[in-house]
């Protein structure tokens, strides 16, 4: 027994409102820490337990305080931490008290926007399991403020311009190559269309742009080459962005940067699939081929 677990069960850490916190159970809560959010088919998958035994020790865990929970209506119930549940994961050595101070000051969830959050634990999680079975691993998951920028543009009339991604990621393969991606979750499903007025999306495509062409993009990551991933609801609605997206680059003269945009449906990003990273499942401006998020070495014209 390694020696936080040991200090742990002498205070009696674990014990809560009749429930005997196990070792599975701290991976619970542990995995539900690291992804914020996640429902109990995420959960499953993740621990690769039966959905019934999932179910008792979640109800469990929520019952004690340790997890928190928020229905959705006619969806999965949605799962987050609670504060004993930091306290305990902090005295087993499971996070830091960095990670223990981050969770605490987190606010409460909102609404509105918990369907977004959803679909961003969809791709997180989809992308750890393919990499315990797949070619390719994911090594790293950012979100929040701290992946967000501001810097000076060129061409805009404000002279700061922001991004504010969803997540930033990183995929890895066994001979340690490196590639790395902005996520843009994109819930609408209503149809772009290029015309003024009419120019959300195309406005983050002008600042995405801008990012690159001043290389802002590879000094704030400290990487060498970047992907700007937009992931949609439906296929519809991913077309119509690559789509526009290519109009916005032919029309500014920036068919160079292509390469930097890939698009997706939520459909191409399943728990079942090993090779969801690595699979060509994603559209690019200016071209009817598919795509992987991971190209294998010989198919890849620039470094990642």
């Amino acid at each position: 027994m390694d020696e936080p677990q040991r200090v742990a069960e002498e205070r009696g850490v674990g014990k809560r409102k009749g429930i005997v916190v196990t070792g599975d159970d701290i991976d619970i809560l542990a995995f539900v820490n690291d992804y914020r959010l996640l429902n109990i088919d995420q959960v499953a998958a993740l621990t690769g337990r039966t959905y019934t035994r999932i179910h008792r020790r979640l109800k469990g865990l929520f019952d004690a305080g340790y997890l928190k929970r928020r229905a959705r209506p006619q969806k999965k119930d949605v799962y987050h931490i609670g504060r004993p549940a930091v306290s305990l994961l902090l005295s087993h050595g499971r996070i830091s008290d960095d990670d223990a101070e981050r969770r605490r000051r987190e606010h409460e969830l909102k609404p509105e926007t918990l369907d977004h959050e959803m679909m961003l634990a969809d791709v997180h999680v989809a992308l750890e399991l393919a990499g315990r079975n797949g070619p390719v691993q994911l090594s790293s998951w950012r979100e929040g403020k701290e992946i967000s920028d501001t810097f000076d543009g060129v061409g805009f009339e404000q002279r700061k311009v922001t991004i504010e991604p969803d997540a930033f990621f990183q995929l890895k393969d066994g001979s340690g190559n490196h590639r790395s991606f902005l996520l843009e979750a994109d819930r609408s499903t209503m149809p772009t269309q290029p015309r003024a007025g009419s120019r959300r999306f195309r406005d983050k495509i002008e600042r995405y742009c801008a990012f690159i062409t001043t290389g802002r993009a590879f000094a704030r990551y400290g990487v060498s080459s970047i992907r700007i991933f937009t992931l949609t609801l439906t296929a519809l609605r991913r077309d119509n962005l690559c789509a526009d997206t290519e109009a916005y680059l032919v029309e500014n003269n920036l068919a160079n940067l292509r390469k930097y945009f890939l698009f997706g449906g939520l459909s191409d990003v399943s728990f079942a699939n090993p090779a969801v990273a690595s699979d060509p499942l994603l559209h690019r401006p200016g071209s009817s081929k598919l795509f992987p998020l991971f190209p294998a070495l010989a198919e890849r014209g620039e470094s990642a």
